[in-house]
């Protein structure tokens, strides 16, 4: 059970960071386009 809730946490945990990763490269490519422009 409580390695059920740590499995679950750390997915969660996972994907936050994907997700703010994800943010990040997209940031980075939308100002990288700018600049080629």
């Amino acid at each position: 059970m409580v390695m059920l809730n740590f499995n679950f946490i750390m997915i969660l945990f996972y994907s936050q960071i994907v997700l703010k990763f994800r943010l990040l490269i997209l940031v980075f490519q939308f100002h990288y386009d700018l600049i080629l422009l």
